[in-house]
């Protein structure tokens, strides 16, 4: 494997430069005499070659994609130490990885740090106190995955790992020591700034620097994100001690006897098992949690430090584990914050867009038996899918969904998108919500890539706000065979999770799979969201308010309106960003492409998909659902067969699934749109400071548009994002306070729910009969965490 070929690379180099050094060393000796240069002493060189050793046999897996046993290359064997004459031969040339290889062998080779028991007590009770006030979302989880790991491994090999990982993390060695703008104070006068993940400028000398570019660079290389100073101070084994002195105790925590002060979700059954288990913990594990700690306390990539901590932890816990035929588990196909195999670790894969379906339909006692990974829900093979019971009330919605995608299984190259398959292992929580095969109201999303990547960290924090803050399930909808879905979600109790083939070739948008899986999700009422987004308390009011707004006479979905009008006036905000792909009429501003609806809008967004896979296969004439009788006669009567004809061929427009469904809802002369309640993150911090009359525009809102806080947008900053949530899962329990109504409405009509109505509160300029949906009467004021509405 290319992972142990460098290692042993790096163990005959690092060998290389001790020898070098040795024979130095001898040569000096010579020249000046023995008794005038302090013998190298041999028990350190002892020692060295012991860690580079372990190092060798340890391998770097963490580095890897970690193969199938049955799949890797065997590796070559290790090269032999060279002989004191091939050294002096051969240094040269190792030169260039002399650096690495020190750095290598500089893993620390401790003696066992002693605590005493009133240190240990007070450092228990100081990491207590830190998970219950200060520890974010993902730091508590990564201590939950070490408690595990230290659970069933000694405390000195899970210390050994630690030493490693450490050396191994360039960041480890820095300790952020302020952000933008203030001081810093550094005792060893090296500090960096910068962004990890956009880089730094470092300078050397100063023990005092004010955090600002241009006290270290030139050029900004994180515009419009918080950059941060760090201090070098490379860490041991009691770097944590220190810090936790520090922690302030207080008198009471929130936790399992203090029910008043419970925070919502899971994070709080995790802070109350973790801070047991820390009571019972001996100390060595107590040193193991504290380092940790430090290291995640001190840096800003959190993520990465998680990360670290996690596939050490996976890897020392599958030791010995077998599958139930006696197979060696894969557990490269597990999350790497799985601890217990995965059904992915012993089941057989086979390719998403390969996969045949299985028919018939299996009873639901017997989904996912025989170990399966997927369990087919249902496709264009209706004998063959999972449907509603006669008689039950959700055959309704089924029979709309039969109708309205018929035409796209009728094209051979279309029918394979709609293979739509249950992620087995949330097959309980299936089950649980579904009983219908259906599912009344949910959220979803969907994702796809690598279970590292950007998306999939985005994905976690928008799973944890929805556990936070809702009672109704949510749909993962995943488009590939990559994507490793983590292991903390199984122990949410209302998180599914299906499968879909991917959409081949580039010729249309992945970002169009978005629609793909508001039809695949089968719910009644939905809600999407991008993983870029967070809820907040409230949001779920919104599926009343869709329920009442899209139905048989209004069945087009609703977006919440754009903070760009993207028709502004020369000269006026963002006209630079003006949409051209359409010149009919327009009958509201630009939504945003975070959608809900009802099945009732199922026709809708079918005929747009059809429109657009159409458009790149095979352009011409195509049949469509004459949206536009349904206000008078109802969709019932709609699906009885009324079309029009449509010209399928590439516009402008069908680049991205945000510009489609604002022209098609133009096309059908749609009325409906939200406020704006997909706000961006930072609003939630300015709330107090927002504009007089924010995201306002000439031709539509003049006045500013309507904000309501209960769901953020653009949260790609992972560590922050995650920072921010974890403050919002303590505070939960603030009051709304709303002040000073003023003229255009009254906080009583917040109890009408979201909407309150079809009026036309702020009717579009120019457009006869368009209407603007206020989610409730603007206040002047509202809380952190946006129970209300602004301005």
């Amino acid at each position: 494997m290319p992972g142990r070929d460098r290692t042993a690379k790096r163990f005959v180099e690092c060998t290389l430069f001790v020898s070098v050094v040795v024979a130095v060393f001898s040569l000096l000796e010579v020249m000046f005499g023995q008794g005038s240069l302090v013998q190298a002493p041999l028990q350190p060189q002892e020692l060295l070659l012991q860690s580079l050793q372990r190092h060798m046999e340890q391998g770097e897996d963490e580095d890897e994609v970690e193969e199938p046993a049955a799949e890797a290359a065997p590796a070559p064997a290790p090269s032999p130490p060279l002989a004191p004459l091939a050294v002096e031969a051969e240094a040269p040339d190792a030169a260039a990885s002399l650096l690495e290889a020190a750095r290598l062998a500089e893993a620390p080779v401790h003696a066992e740090t002693v605590l005493d028991p009133e240190q240990a007590e007070n450092m228990k009770k100081a990491l207590a106190a830190w998970l219950s006030q200060v520890a974010s979302f993902h730091e508590v989880e990564t201590l939950h995955l070490l408690a595990r790991w230290l659970q069933d491994s000694p405390a000195d090999e899970v210390n050994n790992e630690l030493d490693r990982l450490v050396v191994k993390d360039p960041n480890a060695a820095w300790v952020t020591c302020a952000s933008e703008n203030e001081l810093c104070n550094c005792a060893s006068g090296q500090v960096r700034y910068g962004h990890y993940q956009k880089g730094w400028y470092t300078k050397k000398g100063k023990e005092h620097s004010l955090c600002v570019l241009d006290k270290f660079g030139k050029t900004d290389m994180a515009v419009g994100m918080l950059k941060t100073c760090q201090c070098h101070d490379p860490p041991d084994r009691e770097v944590g001690i220190d810090g936790l002195r520090r922690v302030k105790v207080p008198a009471t925590l929130p936790g399992r006897s203090r029910g008043a002060l419970r925070g919502p979700g899971t994070l709080w059954t995790q802070i109350d098992e973790l801070t047991a288990w820390i009571e019972q913990a001996q100390g060595q594990q107590i040193l193991a949690l504290s380092r940790v700690y430090q290291w995640l306390e001190s840096g800003s990539a959190t993520s990465k430090v998680a990360a670290s901590v996690a596939k050490a932890a996976r890897k020392a816990l599958a030791v010995g584990k077998v599958c139930e035929d006696g197979r060696e588990p894969n557990i490269s196909r597990c999350s790497i914050t799985t601890m217990d195999l995965c059904r992915g670790a012993c089941g057989h894969h086979e390719d998403l867009s390969k996969l045949t379906w299985r028919p018939p339909a299996s009873p639901r006692t017997q989904m996912c038996r025989d170990g399966a990974l997927l369990e087919p829900l249902w496709s264009c093979d209706r004998d063959f899918s999972r449907v509603p019971p006669a008689g039950h009330p959700h055959e309704d919605a089924q029979k709309v969904l039969e109708q309205s995608i018929q035409v796209m299984c009728d094209e051979q190259h279309l029918r394979h998108l709609w293979a739509t398959y249950l992620d087995c292992d949330f097959l309980d929580n299936y089950l649980r919500l579904a009983a219908s095969e259906w599912l009344e109201e949910a959220y979803v999303t969907y994702v796809a890539g690598p279970q590292d990547s950007v998306y999939a960290l985005q994905a976690v924090n928008l799973i944890r706000s929805i556990d936070l803050f809702s009672t109704r399930p949510v749909v993962v909808v995943v488009f590939d065979d990559k994507f490793l879905t983590p292991g903390q979600w199984r122990s949410f109790p209302n998180v599914i999770v299906y499968k879909m083939p991917p959409i081949k070739g580039r010729a249309v948008s992945f970002n169009f799979n978005k629609l793909r899986a508001m039809v695949a999700a089968r719910v009644l009422v939905g809600i999407q969201l991008d993983t870029d987004q967070l809820i907040s308390p409230g949001l779920d009011r919104m599926f009343a308010s869709t329920r009442r707004e899209i139905h048989s006479h209004y069945p087009w979905v609703m977006l919440p309106v754009h903070w760009m009008s993207r028709d502004a006036k020369k000269g006026e905000l963002y006209s630079d960003m003006n949409f051209e792909g359409w010149s009919g009429t327009r009958t509201m501003r630009w939504g945003h492409a975070h959608p809900s609806w009802t099945y009732w809008a199922l026709p809708f967004l079918l005929d747009l998909l059809y429109e657009r896979f159409m458009a790149s296969s095979r352009p011409g004439k195509i049949q469509v659902w004459d949206l536009q009788r349904a206000k008078d006669l109802g969709m019932t009567q709609v699906l009885t067969g009324m079309k029009v004809s449509r010209q399928a061929r590439y516009s402008v427009f069908m680049l991205e699934d945000e510009d489609m469904l604002n022209v098609g809802l133009w096309r059908d002369l749609a009325t409906k749109e939200w406020c704006k309640f997909d706000l961006e993150w930072a609003l939630f911090k300015e709330r107090w400071e927002v504009a007089e009359k924010p995201m306002s525009d000439s031709k539509w809102y003049p006045d500013g548009v309507p904000t309501v806080y209960l769901s953020m947008h653009n949260t790609k900053q992972f560590e922050i994002t995650d920072w921010l949530l974890s403050w919002f899962a303590r505070c939960h329990r603030f009051t709304a306070k709303c002040h000073d109504a003023g003229a255009r409405g009254a906080v009583a009509q917040l109890s009408r729910g979201l909407v309150v109505g079809a009026e036309a509160a702020a009717p579009a300029r120019g457009v006869p009969g368009a209407d603007v949906l206020l989610l409730a009467a603007p206040p002047r004021e509202v809380d952190l965490l946006g129970l209300g509405v602004v301005r």
